[in-house]
């Protein structure tokens, strides 16, 4: 029934779609403008060496790469001529020398006294900037009866003070506003293998995170003291603290122990900041009421390291190349006085291979309302094929929520149904997999905003963030097709009512 109702939407959607053009022939764009020459000139660009690899170290060169063609179709910008939209992201990195844990007329040294998980500093989860006064909940060793009790205690805003004796820790998520657990190393050998396995975790530990203001003000942190260390936070002799392990180790045994009614937790990391970019232009559209769509592709990719560079021919210069051709066709539309009624924002999008933070800025300082934006096609990998298509190169996949995004593939498929583009596809048999795609890449920050959006995708091939993933392997033809597809696509949604 489902299918049978989809089909005669589509039928629909068809039938109205072929009545606008034919009744709109003279004031519509010329979609045979659409060249693959020009899409292989854009890959050939993004994937020299002159861009190495569109990570961090090329940022500069994209952003004047990205303006410059703008400028030179005739897009709109956003400010004076001025298509980047700035933004900050950071990566942590070690320790920072300015953390310390204070109480009483006592100041614990990072490093030496105390160490703490830089597991917790990912993403931007941990952002504490100020000192926290906590008081303390002293629990013992951990056990699975003990996370039973503390989950009827009141932990909201206190640390959980525990010895670390068998290298446990207690599971944390289950408790709900606490600011910290403090774990007793048991010996100064397992402190220093605990800052050892620290260090070794550092590099796959520096995450690059958004900047922002106003961090979240939730934070947790799991703090190591060493034996010195935490025999004077319990007020006892570093000489008795292995007995006191063995013989006030439960949650009642706190009486045991001189222990502070506050402590001061200064907790941070060292970050990097570095500045990156959206580069967005667009066309006006012919009513004044800010209602648009976004048309997007990122442009960052993985840069290169000592082995050599990472092309990112599909991911996603091909992208990249469909989504400009389009911003040219219309461009020049734009310049013989022809408009869609809404307006159409181009924007590349920075840093989606890191969290898709330049999408997350967008959301963030949207260029106009949100509350106007209909719809985002978001072009993400469009030129090879992956296992389920060997024999059929020219397909592509949009996908997206139904509840949402249905609108848009209507009008995508109603139209590739007139003018038979691609194999167009939407993983209806493959939840799983349709699931997985919905939610990468940067059209995911504008559904999470409740706005239609759709991801036109190929699927995954081998060669996926390899330095395989070369120029030459790309399908032109298949890009082209999508490229006109999503071009008349555009222009539809541009111009419904």
């Amino acid at each position: 029934m489902l299918t049978f109702m989809r089909k005669i939407t589509s039928l629909i959607y068809a039938l109205l779609i072929s009545y606008n053009y034919c009744q709109a022939q003279s004031n519509q764009p010329d979609f045979n403008q659409i060249s693959k020459e020009n899409i292989i000139g854009i890959v050939d660009t993004l994937t020299s060496e002159y861009f190495e690899g569109r990570h961090i170290s090329a940022n500069d060169k994209l952003l004047s790469y990205f303006s410059n063609y703008y400028s030179t179709i005739g897009l709109d910008s956003i400010n004076n001529n001025d298509y980047i939209q700035d933004f900050t992201f950071f990566k942590y990195k070690k320790y920072s020398d300015s953390s310390y844990i204070k109480y009483g007329d006592k100041k614990l040294e990072i490093g030496k006294d105390f160490i703490h998980s830089l597991w917790d500093y990912q993403e931007d989860f941990n952002n504490t900037r100020q000192p926290l006064n906590t008081s303390v909940v002293f629990v013992g060793k951990p056990s699975n009866k003990l996370d039973t009790l503390l989950k009827w205690n009141d932990l909201k805003g206190k640390s959980i003070l525990a010895y670390n004796r068998n290298g446990n820790f207690i599971n944390t998520t289950q408790y709900k506003g606490a600011i910290s657990i403090i774990q007793i190393e048991a010996s100064q050998k397992r402190f220093d293998k605990t800052k050892a396995n620290q260090k070794i975790t550092l590099d796959m530990l520096e995450v690059l995170s958004y900047y922002t203001e106003e961090p979240k003000t939730k934070t947790f942190t799991q703090i190591y003291l060493s034996p010195k260390a935490g025999a004077k936070l319990l007020g006892i002799k570093r000489s008795k603290l292995k007995t006191y392990m063995t013989q006030y180790a439960n949650i009642d045994d706190s009486v045991h122990y001189n222990l502070p009614k506050e402590i001061t937790l200064n907790i941070h990391r060292e970050k990097q900041f570095t500045n990156s970019g959206n580069i967005v232009g667009y066309i006006q559209g012919s009513d004044i009421n800010e209602d648009h769509i976004i048309v997007s592709a990122h442009y960052d990719h993985l840069g290169k390291n000592e082995y050599g560079m990472y092309p990112g021919a599909n991911d996603n210069a091909s992208g990249v190349g469909a989504m400009l051709e389009i911003a040219r066709v219309l461009a020049a539309a734009q310049k013989e006085g022809i408009r869609p009624k809404r307006s159409v924002l181009f924007v590349a999008f920075g840093m989606e291979e890191s969290r898709m933070l330049g999408s997350k800025h967008y959301i963030k300082n949207p260029i106009l309302p949100l509350e106007k934006l209909k719809a985002n096609i978001n072009m993400d990998m469009i030129g090879r094929q992956d296992r389920y298509h060997d024999s059929i190169p020219n397909y592509i996949y949009a996908l997206g929520p139904d509840s949402i995004t249905n609108p848009i593939k209507h009008t995508m498929d109603s139209i590739n149904n007139i003018h038979q583009f691609v194999q167009l596809e939407f993983l209806d048999n493959y939840p799983d997999a349709k699931r997985f795609f919905s939610n990468s890449s940067d059209q995911v920050n504008f559904l999470k905003q409740g706005i239609p959006a759709v991801l036109i995708n190929n699927g995954i091939h081998k060669d996926l963030h390899k330095f395989t993933d070369t120029k030459d392997k790309l399908n032109y033809e298949t890009i082209e097709n999508v490229t006109k597809l999503m071009l008349m696509s555009v222009w539809e949604l541009a111009n419904q009512p």
